[in-house]
């Protein structure tokens, strides 16, 4: 069983102990400002392929990546300092030991999109995000089925977010396409070896990119990824553990070209 699969057993079994109040997240969303759009931000972006940088504490690949103590809304002012089109928050808490309350954090410290990284598989949590200050949520589309992953999506376009399909395989975009995902996420690595193909993505995003506003990530630690990934059609890429490992403004700078 892979992570993602583990994750989203845990989610369901907790959102069945303790359902989320919809109701009350409703009416919480009626005082929120507009989302910002990440679609456009991206679109708008001087960078070509932009870049989106990840906060995350630990993950299931590298284990610890940061140095203790790392603040999230500190290492996101840090990443849109450098550059970084949008902020993406890892808030899964069994793999990567995040929370609700880092998105919070970020939110108050940059102006720049933000992107909630979780398994969701609950629309309810769709309006748990934007209450807690997301603009784009990630949907991990091999957790989903077609029907939840359409619902979802909808939801996000009517709270005027971005939902971002994540997928693996040709499959699995085929089917983020054919639900009218805005944006689609190709995550290079294997979810059940952790192995990063990344030749492989590349071949996916040349043969799919046009369909859709394509992010790629999966193991970028190079600037020369970063140009292959647009080169193949990607509008931006997603980096988190390379960027958390040391200075993340710099890192982020040296990605994008800079000094």
């Amino acid at each position: 069983m892979s992570y993602l699969s583990e994750s989203a057993d845990a989610i369901r079994k907790e959102l069945e102990r303790r359902p989320l109040r919809e109701g009350s997240l409703a009416l919480r969303l009626r005082a929120l400002p507009p989302a910002l759009d990440l679609v456009g931000g991206i679109g708008a972006s001087k960078a070509s392929p932009a870049l989106i940088g990840e906060v995350r504490r630990t993950s299931p690949f590298p284990g610890s990546i940061g140095p203790a103590g790392r603040e999230p809304g500190q290492v996101a002012e840090h990443l849109a300092g450098g550059g970084a089109v949008a902020v993406s928050v890892a808030t899964e808490p069994r793999f990567f030991d995040g929370s609700l309350s880092d998105v919070r954090a970020v939110r108050q410290r940059v102006s720049v999109p933000v992107l909630r990284r979780d398994i969701l598989i609950h629309p309810a949590q769709v309006l748990e995000s934007r209450v807690e200050g997301a603009d784009a949520v990630v949907l991990v589309t091999a957790v989903l089925s077609a029907s939840e992953l359409e619902t979802m999506i909808a939801l996000a376009g009517e709270l005027g977010m971005a939902a971002v399909a994540q997928v693996h395989s040709r499959a699995e975009f085929d089917r983020a396409v054919e639900c009218e995902a805005p944006m689609v996420l190709l995550n290079a690595r294997d979810p059940e070896t952790l192995e990063v193909r990344w030749e492989e993505a590349l071949g996916v995003a040349r043969s799919h990119a046009k369909r859709t506003t394509l992010v790629l990530e999966g193991g970028i630690r190079f600037r020369s990824q970063v140009l292959a990934a647009g080169e193949a059609g990607a509008k931006a890429v997603l980096v988190g553990t390379a960027l958390m490992r040391s200075d993340p403004e710099a890192s982020l700078r040296r990605l994008m070209g800079g000094a």
